[in-house]
Protein backbone atom coordinates (compact mmCIF):
# COMPACT_ATOMS: atom_id res chain seq x y z
CA UNK A 1 0.00 0.00 0.00
CA UNK A 2 1.92 3.42 -1.07
CA UNK A 3 0.89 6.37 1.26
CA UNK A 4 0.27 9.77 -0.52
CA UNK A 5 1.44 13.21 1.14
CA UNK A 6 -0.42 16.10 0.06
CA UNK A 7 1.37 18.34 2.43
CA UNK A 8 4.34 17.69 -0.33
CA UNK A 9 4.63 20.28 -3.36
CA UNK A 10 6.71 18.42 -6.75
CA UNK A 11 9.71 20.25 -7.46
CA UNK A 12 8.51 21.61 -11.17
CA UNK A 13 11.31 22.59 -12.70
CA UNK A 14 11.51 25.60 -15.18
CA UNK A 15 13.54 25.61 -18.53
CA UNK A 16 16.58 27.35 -18.44
CA UNK A 17 14.51 29.66 -21.57
CA UNK A 18 11.33 30.25 -19.04
CA UNK A 19 13.88 31.26 -16.03
CA UNK A 20 16.03 33.74 -18.60
CA UNK A 21 12.82 35.48 -19.55
CA UNK A 22 11.15 35.99 -16.39
CA UNK A 23 14.32 37.59 -15.01
CA UNK A 24 14.87 39.80 -18.01
CA UNK A 25 11.42 40.92 -18.26
CA UNK A 26 11.51 41.70 -14.42
CA UNK A 27 14.15 43.82 -14.89
CA UNK A 28 13.43 45.09 -18.09
CA UNK A 29 11.43 48.37 -16.69
CA UNK A 30 14.64 49.17 -14.91
CA UNK A 31 16.43 50.76 -18.00
CA UNK A 32 19.92 48.65 -16.69
CA UNK A 33 23.18 49.58 -18.31
CA UNK A 34 24.31 45.81 -17.63
CA UNK A 35 24.02 43.26 -15.43
CA UNK A 36 25.72 40.17 -13.92
CA UNK A 37 23.30 37.11 -13.56
CA UNK A 38 24.95 34.19 -11.25
CA UNK A 39 22.98 30.90 -9.77
CA UNK A 40 23.74 29.53 -6.21
CA UNK A 41 22.05 26.47 -5.41
CA UNK A 42 19.08 26.80 -7.28
CA UNK A 43 19.05 30.82 -6.65
CA UNK A 44 19.62 33.29 -9.23
CA UNK A 45 21.12 36.89 -8.23
CA UNK A 46 20.98 39.80 -10.39
CA UNK A 47 23.86 42.69 -9.94
CA UNK A 48 23.22 45.44 -12.32
CA UNK A 49 24.12 49.03 -12.99
CA UNK A 50 22.14 51.48 -14.61
CA UNK A 51 22.89 53.93 -17.61
CA UNK A 52 23.68 56.69 -15.70
CA UNK A 53 25.87 55.12 -12.88
CA UNK A 54 29.52 54.24 -14.13
CA UNK A 55 30.78 51.39 -11.87
CA UNK A 56 28.01 51.67 -9.05
CA UNK A 57 26.06 48.74 -8.40
CA UNK A 58 22.64 49.70 -8.90
CA UNK A 59 20.26 47.01 -8.65
CA UNK A 60 20.38 43.60 -6.41
CA UNK A 61 17.86 40.89 -7.04
CA UNK A 62 17.13 37.62 -6.02
CA UNK A 63 15.26 34.58 -7.31
CA UNK A 64 14.02 31.87 -6.06
CA UNK A 65 12.06 29.00 -7.93
CA UNK A 66 9.16 30.20 -6.26
CA UNK A 67 9.31 33.66 -7.96
CA UNK A 68 10.50 32.52 -11.29
CA UNK A 69 7.58 30.63 -11.12
CA UNK A 70 5.04 33.31 -10.18
CA UNK A 71 6.57 35.58 -12.92
CA UNK A 72 6.85 33.06 -15.47
CA UNK A 73 2.42 32.57 -15.33
CA UNK A 74 2.61 36.05 -14.20
CA UNK A 75 4.11 37.25 -17.47
CA UNK A 76 2.54 34.11 -19.64
CA UNK A 77 -0.84 35.83 -19.49
CA UNK A 78 1.50 39.47 -20.97
CA UNK A 79 2.93 37.58 -24.01
CA UNK A 80 2.63 39.55 -27.08
CA UNK A 81 2.42 36.94 -30.28
CA UNK A 82 5.77 36.98 -32.16
CA UNK A 83 5.69 40.29 -34.41
CA UNK A 84 5.92 39.72 -38.00
CA UNK A 85 7.12 42.11 -39.73
CA UNK A 86 5.48 43.14 -43.46
CA UNK A 87 7.27 42.04 -46.68
CA UNK A 88 5.93 43.31 -49.84
CA UNK A 89 6.58 41.10 -52.56
CA UNK A 90 9.40 43.15 -54.83
CA UNK A 91 11.34 42.88 -51.51
CA UNK A 92 11.19 39.04 -52.76
CA UNK A 93 12.06 38.97 -56.17
CA UNK A 94 15.31 39.67 -57.48
CA UNK A 95 15.80 43.51 -59.09
CA UNK A 96 14.62 43.35 -62.89
CA UNK A 97 16.38 45.90 -63.87
CA UNK A 98 20.00 43.81 -63.15
CA UNK A 99 18.93 41.15 -65.54
CA UNK A 100 20.04 40.20 -68.60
Amino acid sequence: MQVLNFAHKPEVELAYSQILRAIGQNLEHLNLKAFELKCQDGVYLVQGWHRSAALAVGVQRRYEMEDLMRLEAEGGAEKAPPRLEAVRPHELLPDSSQRR
